[in-house]
Formats: structure tokens, C-alpha cells, sequence
């Protein structure tokens, strides 16, 4: 086989794999550094451990939708150092209490 049709091979197999592909297209994966400068993500994230938002939640808010990415924000160890610092914050402010509280019962409920 010459190289002009090895080349021609590989072309018709990119061909090929391009049209595989179709309209399917790749949802963004987050990007971590955004996540760790970005206040509300950590947020979120700190209310996540406290369990307050759920695990779905929180993936579908910041398309942490392949496990990869959910397993990355766990081994990055500023970031967990961010969200364990906004725990701390949230304790000490009574927001992790107060996101706990039951709601009342109320005379407009009632029947």
C-alpha cells in the first residue's frame, strides 16, 4: 500500500466516523477552576453536604452529568477546602439551621 492510498483510507475512515457522529453533541463538562472562584457553585456545593440539595440537584444545576466530573470536584482539594469553609461560615451565621427548619403549620392549611 503507497501512502497516497493510505491517505485515501484514512480520509473515507474520518468520513465515516463523522457521519457516526451525526447531530449528537457533547453536553460542556464544568469547568473546575470557574467552580472554585464562583461563589453560588460553592454555595450550593456547601448546602449539598449538609445535605439540603440533593445530589441531582446539584449536577443538573452545574451539568455534572458524567460521573468523571462528579469524582473530580471530590479530588480537588481546594475546592473542598472552599466548600468546607462555607460550611463553617453557614454554621456559624445559624444559615445551616435555618435551611433546616420545618416548616409551620398554618391556619390558612388547615381544614
Amino acid at each position: 500500500m503507497n501512502a497516497e492510498d493510505e491517505i485515501a483510507q484514512l480520509r473515507a475512515e474520518i468520513e465515516r466516523l463523522k457521519r457516526a457522529l451525526g447531530n449528537k453533541r457533547q453536553l460542556p463538562t464544568p469547568n473546575l477552576p470557574s467552580l472554585i472562584n464562583d461563589q453560588n457553585s460553592i454555595e450550593d456545593l456547601a448546602r449539598f453536604a449538609d445535605g439540603v440539595l440533593s445530589e441531582k440537584q446539584v449536577r443538573q444545576k452545574y451539568h455534572l452529568l458524567d460521573e468523571s466530573s462528579w469524582v473530580a470536584l471530590a479530588q480537588d482539594e481546594a475546592l473542598v477546602e472552599r466548600i468546607e469553609l462555607e460550611r463553617t461560615r453557614r454554621i456559624r451565621s445559624g444559615a445551616t439551621k435555618k435551611s433546616w427548619r420545618k416548616p409551620t403549620s398554618s391556619p390558612h392549611l388547615a381544614s
